[in-house]
């Protein structure tokens, strides 16, 4: 056992998890795939929730062995996954603030034009485009993005932490009968 501290440990994986959210958010940018289009937001919606999945998961892991010697009650492992995931989302949020105001701030803005062009081009009615118009044009701000990014994350976090937990929560120190 090597002794990790809880924030040691969350602020390791959470900085990983943050790392990769932020490698794939320049990928997304980059590759400027189209995020209002329902097969490619459902990709990254999979993939950003299994990559979460797989940081929390193996962070409480190592909560589990080298700070706490092999075992884990759930209420250990659900405050480790959440902190992992807070750290995680606040880098993120930060980094996500920093390319939409100063790395390219028309980013948001060309998006919003893009979404409301897809949307008139797929013959979406008026009265059900108007209100989509609305609540895009809300979210397409430097400061939607931030707003929901910061309720998002954590929501996200004490989901993937609940779900982990509760699979993770046993004593690793004494062997399973087979």
């Amino acid at each position: 056992m090597k002794n990790v501290s809880f924030m040691n440990n969350a602020l390791k994986f959470g900085l990983y998890y943050a790392l990769f959210s932020i490698l794939f958010t320049l990928v997304v940018y980059l590759l400027d795939i189209k995020m209002y289009q329902t097969a490619a937001s459902l990709s990254i919606m999979v993939i950003a929730i299994a990559v979460g999945v797989l940081f929390i998961l193996y962070g409480i892991k190592s909560y589990r062995k080298n700070g706490l010697g092999g075992k884990i009650s759930f209420s250990q492992a659900f405050a480790q996954g959440f902190v992992i995931g807070i750290i995680s989302t606040v880098v993120s949020v930060i980094f996500n603030y920093i390319l939409y105001e100063f790395i390219d701030p028309g980013y948001l803005p060309n998006m919003l034009i893009e979404a409301v062009d897809y949307m008139e081009s797929q013959g979406i009615p008026e009265e059900f485009l108007e209100p989509a118009i609305e609540r895009i044009e809300s979210s397409m701000t430097t400061m939607g993005q931030l707003k929901a990014g910061l309720i998002g994350g954590p929501i996200m976090s004490l989901i993937i932490s609940l779900i982990v937990a509760a699979a993770i929560k046993k004593d690793t120190t004494t062997p399973e009968i087979s």
